[in-house]
């Protein structure tokens, strides 16, 4: 992997659709993020429902 870090962020949403309202994508769209955002690599988003 040429010594790069390897990351997990983990969000719990109360609904499924949480992440693609209005309010997340202002929240997510801010200045920073969008320049940031092309400095990341095989970046990946999976939906999973937590199990009890």
């Amino acid at each position: 992997d040429g010594g790069a870090p390897n990351l997990l962020a983990a969000y719990r949403f109360e609904r499924p659709d949480a992440n693609r309202t209005p309010e997340w994508e202002a929240a997510r769209n801010t200045e920073w993020t969008l320049r940031i955002r092309p400095l990341f690599r095989a970046s990946r988003r999976y939906m999973r429902k937590l199990l009890r």
